[in-house]
């Protein structure tokens, strides 16, 4: 009599949820990785269950990972913004904002 295979959560594919939040979490911040956690858990609770999705689940995860490696400088400049000036350059820059209907009234 052949054995059944074990239905639901194994330590890989927890392992794997927390691969894909860690690596998603230090190239593109703490709340990126912790969404991709949660989805890729999510996924993979699913295809637990239905039969013939757990390997196309896994293989989207692998793409999900090496494209998140492969693409990281371009996705992390478009998910942090660029930091705020600091001390004097601010300033100026508060003041040219507040200054510049004179010099539009100039012309």
């Amino acid at each position: 009599m052949a054995r059944r295979p074990r239905v639901g959560y194994d330590r890989c594919m927890i392992a794997l949820a927390l691969v894909v939040g860690g690596l998603t979490g230090w190239y593109l911040g703490l709340r990126m990785g912790l969404v991709a956690a949660a989805v890729s858990a999510v996924a993979i609770a699913v295809g637990t269950f239905v039969p013939g999705l757990a390997v196309p689940i896994y293989a989207l995860l692998a793409l999900w990972c090496l494209g998140v490696y492969v693409v990281k400088g371009k996705l992390a400049s478009l998910i942090r913004p660029e930091p705020e000036k600091k001390g004097w350059e601010r300033e100026v820059d508060r003041w040219k904002k507040r200054a510049a209907w004179l010099w539009k009234a100039r012309k």
